[in-house]
């Protein structure tokens, strides 16, 4: 549990005792920007001489021990807090599906090569012969001499046959080509159309659990007071509580937020630095907003708005809450 500082403490027990800071003020004669200072732990506003004595009046007015203040506060001035380191941020890793394999297409065979002698080639050849070998004269009439050397028509057979045997390998190594194909492509689809449906439905799941996770946030506050001071109880609230403050004016107003995880969160909104937003540190049971103006000014606990009709003052205001 998150110790509670000294501003805690004095505005802890000045709500316990039913007192504003303009009561305290008439007591100990100390103005309130002092009071409020002191409240949020920002000592270094008064002057450095006055501190001490101004933490022994608002404690005896407030029902505390001004020895045990006055020593905490001592203690803290001698011992400063460590400074946080700043947290390195992780780069989640990324992981892609594998490609779809793609089938291998076969390799086109190459067609046989058929060598065809025909009868003129081997009517050269044999004629080539006789002029190599041993001179022969030529006997018989010259009708008996054209039908020896004409050509038989019957013998063309061969090619045509072998011909359509070239064609038809052709045709089935191209249908084979096709058909590989075509079943590489609907592979390919079908994979796709897999992929695609399982991540809409991981998109939808995680879109569902974003909604329940986001509904069962919603804390449930009630809120008392009036003036410049309203207490709100909030209950149901999920870790971390997160307090978002936004700012719709034109002039700008001064905000802070008390016992976040930074420890104390202010700044003043603008047009240009419409929202404030912060976490409370884990285990915090109470925090203080601060406001320097209330108009156009609008609160959200956990995305919850809060109900700040109750609020008739339009400057500095306190806002208590109670975390249960």
């Amino acid at each position: 549990m998150v110790e509670k500082t000294i501003g805690d403490l004095l505005r802890e027990n000045r709500v316990k005792s039913h007192l504003t800071l303009s009561d305290i003020e008439e007591r100990s004669g100390i103005p309130s920007h002092y009071l409020l200072a002191l409240e949020l732990d920002q000592f270094t506003i008064l002057p450095s001489e006055s501190v001490e004595s101004c933490l022994l009046k608002y404690a005896n007015l407030v029902g505390l021990s001004p020895e045990t203040i006055l020593a905490k506060y001592r203690g803290e001035k001698e011992t400063p807090l460590p400074k946080e380191e700043p947290k390195q941020a992780v780069t989640p890793e990324v992981t892609f599906p594998d490609k779809a394999e793609v089938p291998q297409i076969a390799e086109k065979p190459e067609a046989p090569v058929v060598s065809v002698t025909t009868e003129e080639e081997k009517a050269s050849e044999e004629d080539s012969s006789e002029k190599e070998g041993s001179y022969k004269p030529i006997t018989g009439t010259r009708s008996s001499r054209y039908r020896q050397t004409e050509p038989s028509k019957g013998n063309s057979w061969p090619i045509v046959v072998l011909s359509a045997v070239a064609a038809a390998i052709l045709a089935f190594v191209a249908y084979t080509v096709w058909t590989q194909t075509s079943q590489g492509q609907k592979m390919t689809a079908s994979s796709y159309s897999v992929t695609s449906n399982q991540t809409s439905s991981s998109s939808s799941t995680a879109s569902s659990s974003t909604s329940e996770s986001s509904s069962s946030q919603a804390p449930t506050i009630t809120t008392e007071g009036s003036g410049n001071q309203l207490m709100a109880t909030i209950s149901g609230a999920t870790a971390p509580v997160e307090v978002s403050i936004s700012y719709s004016g034109q002039s700008g107003s001064w905000v802070s937020v008390t016992n976040t995880e930074a420890g104390s969160t202010e700044a003043t909104l603008n047009s240009a630095n419409p929202t404030l937003t912060a976490n409370l540190a884990s285990g915090t049971t109470s925090s203080v907003i601060t406001l320097g103006m209330t108009e156009g000014i609008s609160i959200t606990i956990n995305g919850q708005t809060l109900d700040m009709s109750a609020l008739t003052v339009s400057d500095l205001t306190y806002i208590t809450l109670t975390i249960q």
